[in-house]
């Protein structure tokens, strides 16, 4: 939380951190810290991993989803890619936002103490 706070303080409005297999933590400029736990998979290659994190949080902005919902979807996007070998999953990855919609469903939202 130090690190996220540290640029919240420098200006970033909302602070989002992937922290490999324990998930992604959020600073948010407007509420209490979240975290979104990673998936239970078989991880077979991280590489492209944060590119498609960072694709997944365009398509929620784009979509203007609140950032929980935004997070989850960058986070579930991140890992079917990590399901493949490859930087694009190995063809795990559909494209389609409803498949990875569905398969996000699979991890609920934890809320963290202050």
């Amino acid at each position: 939380a130090g690190i996220a706070t540290y640029f919240q303080q420098r200006g970033v409005k909302n602070v989002i951190l992937t922290l490999d297999a324990d998930g992604v933590y959020v600073l948010p400029h407007d509420g209490a810290p979240f975290s979104v736990p990673a998936h239970d998979i078989d991880v077979v290659d991280s590489t492209g991993c944060g590119d498609s994190f960072t694709a997944g949080v365009i398509v929620g902005l784009v979509h203007q989803w609140d950032l929980h919902q935004t997070v989850r979807f960058a986070n579930a996007v991140a890992a079917q890619v990590a399901m493949g070998l490859g930087s694009d999953g190995n063809g795990v990855l559909s494209g389609n936002i409803e498949d990875t919609l569905r398969f996000m469903e699979s991890t609920p939202l934890k809320t963290l103490s202050s």
